[in-house]
C-alpha cells in the first residue's frame, strides 16, 4: 500500500521545518480466504493481525510508519482520510484506517482512534525527541463483501492510498 502526503500546512505566524518521511508503507501480507466470506481482517498499529472465520495468513503484516519533524516543542494536529485497495480485475477494498503517535502507543485493531477524514483532527501530538516518539503508526481493517485472488493494492487504479493532513497550531 502507498502513503499520499496529503498536505503539510504550518500556523502563518510562525516559521516551522514541518516534515513528513514515509519509513514503512503498510501491508497486509498473503491472505487466504474460502467462502463464504465473513468477518474481516484488521492490522493493529502493532502489525499483529487477527483473521475473521473466512480468512487465513501468517498472523502479522507492517503497519505503517510516518515520521513527523519538526522542532521539539512544536505542537501538532492529524487527521487523515481512508484508503481503498484495487484489484486489476475490477475489485475493491475499503480500508478503515487506524493511527498512534509514538512507538509505546502501538496497539491491536480497536485500540487506537480511527481516521475521520481531512480536517477532522483525531490526534494532537507534541514534538519531541526520538523519531519512534514523533512516528506515526498506522492500522486498519479490510471487510471484503467479494474477492478475487491476487493482489491488492492502492497503487492499483480505481485504489485510493491514505491520506494524512498534519497542521502545526
Amino acid at each position: 500500500m502507498a502513503f499520499l502526503l496529503a498536505a503539510i500546512t504550518c500556523a502563518p505566524a510562525a516559521a516551522h521545518a514541518l516534515s513528513l518521511n514515509i519509513i514503512a508503507s503498510m501491508a497486509f501480507g498473503k491472505i487466504d480466504y474460502a467462502p463464504p466470506l465473513t468477518g474481516n481482517i484488521s492490522m493493529g498499529t502493532n502489525g499483529s493481525i487477527s483473521y475473521g472465520t473466512a480468512y487465513s495468513g501468517s498472523g502479522s503484516g507492517t503497519a505503517g510508519q510516518i515520521e513527523i519533524q519538526d522542532s521539539n516543542g512544536t505542537v501538532v494536529e492529524v487527521s487523515c482520510a481512508n484508503g481503498t485497495l484495487a484489484h486489476s480485475g475490477g475489485g475493491t477494498l475499503t480500508l478503515t484506517t487506524t493511527v498512534v503517535v509514538g512507538s509505546s502507543n502501538v496497539a491491536n485493531y480497536g485500540t487506537n482512534p480511527t481516521c475521520n477524514g481531512l480536517g477532522s483532527t483525531i490526534l494532537t501530538h507534541t514534538i519531541v525527541s526520538g523519531a519512534a516518539n514523533n512516528t506515526i503508526y498506522v492500522g486498519g481493517r479490510l471487510t471484503p463483501s467479494s474477492l478475487v485472488g491476487g493482489g491488492f493494492s492502492t497503487a492499483t487504479s480505481g485504489g485510493q492510498a491514505i491520506q494524512f493532513q498534519v497542521v502545526v497550531q
